[in-house]
């Protein structure tokens, strides 16, 4: 047979195995060594049986996780006296578009005793494309992991391993939940193939169950998830899953327990009983769960409750038809907002109080009269009452005492007086209940300003108006220097044709003026359709016309090459009419400010032009000595002055704070987004010319 096995394997295109390896979860022992050999049941293949010894290697790529199922069944003969729980595994593998298969090797080993056993096809049977297998092997312990791997031959190229926990047939089910604490939802679904009951309850020593209707039961399927609603989150809250049947175990999840959600309002279910005496402090909790919490007696000052160690407080259960009560007692105690009872379990703390204005019955007033002080009490019942003048010492947060105690009684209630001496400036008068043991201080600090104070302050409150009302002048002032002038500024711009980079940046500069500024601006690049209908220079004269009817400005920006075209301009002695090129905004310009700068009463007009250069594009010998009566500004170096020309003012504000406010704004502005788009447009056009010089 070794010899027909090994002429199979050098057939080509059938050159596969495939093996079943079953590792661990196996009895032991040499009595029950054939029990445990794997057995085949059943198969679709024509088939031959023999022992082999095969060494094997990892396989190299993966076959179909659902080529292997495996299950358990329990072997119950009683003729045979045979009970046992056995495994079987079920293979199905599809072999279209893999290797021809030949054969199948199933091999089960324990740390004592291994086998093998090859079941080889027949080829001259036409094959099936889904191959078919079953085998069983006995016995198997509970709880133990067998691992199942299916290879391939020659070159073990394809395989598949799986691990199998042997499970307990008693064991409660598996399951996992989500919680879904917006919609109050829990949903479970089962990790076994079995369907079982679920359901929510409370455990209070027995898991009382959340469902009123104990007649309809909750079942999830092992396919289908199953949600379960609840009302209040609590810790003691506990997820119950069983098998349908008689004695079945069960397995409880109490997941909540350190959740902080679950101590809510609705688990400190605790409410303040008033007693007619008002001489005892009376709180109820319901018990929610099973957890008794741990009960003290705390003095509340501010949002600290300092606990009174010598509290003794009572409890007592009381168990009604419908739900358990734990109630807790405080005697010989004031019933006070500021007396409260502190409840902690698990680590979690909730201080319980007496209302302010519904639990207490007695108030008190105190009046500064002209020889002495009066103390009126307001009480319904029977009380008694201790007064004593203090000094508030500020070390110890405490009151120190600087008279004998006062003692006053109201024996029918109603109204009751005491008087005690004036108080002197920086006295204060405490008052408490003494017929109880537990009370709580109560500290009056008359008002020694007679009403000054209130003065004071209403002369700090006009103080600080009158502050803020100049200061909204000031900004109001400086708003108006920065925004009207300028948005109501009509500006012309001239340039010489140098490149187009250069006319990038006049138009980015234009562009500045406009939306940085607010200037109205003229740029003939902004208006060629007028200037190809009626020329350059009627065009300009136009314009300039327009800007001093709006007393705007003309802005010359000036570079190197404007200093050659205007040497160029005069040596050819134009007229102002006589520039040749008629689209030359440049030429015309000159002509005009030519005609304007000959005439000494036009001195007004010529106020109105401004020579502006950006840095690195021309230097100030570079401008004409013609035209050193404008105003020149280097850009942006002097564009705070060049603004401050714009407005036609020569100071901001004689006051050195709103100037320095307005540089401020000035630098604000120079540091925006737009102003950093002309910086670049200037260095290519510096790159540009430096280029050309070169």
């Amino acid at each position: 047979m070794g010899i027909l096995l090994a002429t199979w394997i050098y057939l080509p295109g059938v050159l596969t195995h495939v093996l079943l390896l079953l590792l661990l979860g196996l009895s032991s022992g040499q009595d029950s060594q054939k029990e445990d050999i794997c057995v085949l049941i059943e198969s679709n293949m024509n088939y031959s049986i023999q022992n082999v010894t095969v060494n094997m290697d990892e396989p190299k790529n993966s076959l179909p996780t659902e080529a292997i199922n495996v299950s358990t069944f329990n072997l119950n003969k009683p003729l045979l006296h045979i009970n046992k729980k056995c495994l079987q595994i079920n293979v199905r593998l599809n072999t279209s578009g893999l290797p021809n298969l030949f054969g199948l090797i199933v091999e089960d080993y324990n740390q004592i005793y291994s086998s093998k056993i090859e079941i080889t096809m027949y080829t001259k049977k036409r094959r099936a494309k889904l191959w078919k297998a079953q085998f069983r092997c006995c016995s198997v312990t509970i709880g133990k992991t067998i691992t199942i791997s299916l290879v391939t031959l020659p070159g073990y190229s394809f395989g598949i391993t799986k691990n199998f926990v042997i499970p307990d047939p008693d064991a409660p089910p598996e399951f996992q939940f989500k919680h879904s604490p917006e919609h109050r939802e829990i949903e479970v679904s089962l990790s076994g193939d079995r369907d079982a009951i679920a359901r929510l309850c409370y455990n209070n020593g027995l898991c009382t169950d959340l469902n009123l209707n104990e007649s309809e039961v909750f079942k999830v399927s092992a396919s289908k998830n199953l949600t379960l609603k609840y009302e209040h989150l609590l810790p003691c809250l506990c997820i119950e899953v069983f098998y349908d049947g008689p004695n079945s175990r069960r397995k409880q999840i109490c997941p909540f327990k350190d959740e902080d959600n679950a101590y809510n309002q609705y688990f400190w279910d605790i409410s303040l009983l008033n007693m007619h005496d008002h001489s005892s402090i009376i709180m109820s909790m319901v018990k929610k769960c099973i957890d008794d919490p741990r009960v003290s007696v705390c003095q509340k000052n501010s949002s600290h409750c300092t606990t009174l160690h010598n509290a003794v407080i009572k409890t007592q259960d009381i168990v009604t038809d419908e739900q358990c009560l734990m109630e807790y007692t405080l005697d010989s105690a004031d019933v006070d907002p500021h007396l409260c009872f502190k409840f902690e379990v698990s680590n979690r703390s909730y201080i319980k109080c007496p209302n302010k204005t519904k639990d207490r019955v007695w108030d008190v007033h105190v009046e500064r009269q002209l020889f002495n002080t009066l103390i009126t009490v307001y009480t319904p019942v029977p009380m008694t009452f201790d007064v004593v003048i203090c000094k508030p010492n500020n070390t110890n947060k405490q009151c120190d005492p600087h008279s004998s105690v006062y003692h006053g009684n109201a024996t029918k209630g109603g109204q009751m007086y005491i008087t005690i001496p004036k108080l002197s400036f920086g006295n204060c008068v405490q008052v408490w209940r003494s017929d109880v043991q537990f009370s709580h201080k109560y500290l009056f600090c008359p008002d020694f300003s007679h009403k000054h104070l209130g003065l004071v302050s209403i002369g700090a409150m006009l103080a600080i108006s009158i502050l803020i009302v100049l200061l909204f002048l000031a900004y109001q002032r400086i708003w108006k220097i920065f925004t009207a002038p300028l948005w109501r500024r009509t500006v012309l711009l001239v340039y010489s044709p140098d490149s187009p980079e250069y006319k990038i940046l006049i138009c980015a500069f234009a562009d500045f003026l406009q939306s940085v500024l607010g200037c109205e601006v003229i740029l003939d690049l902004w208006d060629m359709n007028t200037v190809s209908q009626i020329g350059m220079v009627p065009w300009f004269y136009q314009k300039r016309k327009l800007v001093s009817q709006r007393k705007g400005s003309v802005i010359l920006v000036w570079t190197k090459r404007s200093k050659s075209m205007y040497e160029q301009w005069r040596n050819r002695g134009f007229a102002a009419y006589g520039w040749t090129d008629p689209t030359n905004l440049f030429g015309a310009a000159m002509a005009c400010l030519q005609h304007d700068l000959e005439k000494e009463e036009k001195k007004e007009i010529l106020n109105n032009y401004n020579v502006v250069y950006f840095e690195g594009l021309c230097e100030k010998q570079d401008i004409p000595i013609n035209l050193k009566k404008l105003s020149r500004f280097r850009l942006l170096k002097d564009f705070y002055r060049l603004v401050s020309k714009l407005q036609d003012i020569t100071c901001l504000s004689p006051h050195c704070l709103i100037k320095a406010v307005a540089k401020y704004l000035m630098k604000k502005v120079i540091s925006s987004e737009n102003t950093m788009k002309l910086k670049k447009h200037v260095e290519l056009c510096r790159q540009k010319l430096h280029e050309g010089v070169g």
